[in-house]
């Protein structure tokens, strides 16, 4: 747009899909297991699970002299990011009813109901930063991020970051070569 002024934006998604299966084969040592985890020496059980996060930038960034010894650089932007998962959960209750075939359909006695997770969330940032530079030497410096969640309450969902600070390089007054920078 300007010498002074540029935008980034990008676009991420991270995904991942499981099974995991659990076998316990008749005539094992009884142990806790399943669903309602009931001690069986015998059982099986499955595990799928889906899990996705899409994440959104854009950002503006400004470098810029306002005089030969003032200087402004800051940014001002935004990520949208959405996370959805789901997974299943279910197990034979009281073990295997015929050695050797590992299904849940194969339940030596009624099934526990299966446990069954879906959640989305969706946070909104707002977010900016800004430092004012004189002379390489004194800085001003103010930050601030604004977000939104929707697993907050409807009336209480958005929460702020503030920051501010100074910083003062005091190396560029003393010339000693065993002490290249100092700040504070």
């Amino acid at each position: 747009v300007a010498d002074f002024l540029t935008f980034t934006g990008r676009a991420s998604v991270d995904y991942y899909s499981y099974l995991e299966e659990e076998r316990l084969a008749v005539g094992s040592i009884a142990e806790a297991f399943g669903i309602g985890y009931n001690d069986t020496s015998s059982g099986y059980s499955m595990r799928r699970g889906d899990f996705s996060e899409y994440n959104f930038d854009l950002m503006a960034n400004f470098n810029k002299d306002i005089t030969d010894r003032l200087n402004l650089t800051g940014l001002v932007g935004t990520n949208i990011r959405k996370q959805k998962t789901s997974d299943y959960w279910a197990s034979t209750n009281g073990g295997l009813a015929v050695e050797g075939i590992y299904s849940i359909a194969n339940t030596a006695s009624p099934l526990e109901l299966p446990e069954e997770n879906a959640a989305e969330i969706q946070v909104n940032g707002y977010f900016a930063n800004a430092s004012l530079g004189y002379d390489n030497v004194l800085f001003l410096e103010g930050s601030v991020r604004v977000d939104q969640s929707s697993t907050l309450p409807k009336d209480n969902r958005t929460y702020l970051y503030p920051s501010a600070s100074a910083s003062f390089i005091f190396t560029k007054f003393i010339e000693k070569d065993w002490f290249s920078f100092g700040k504070v």
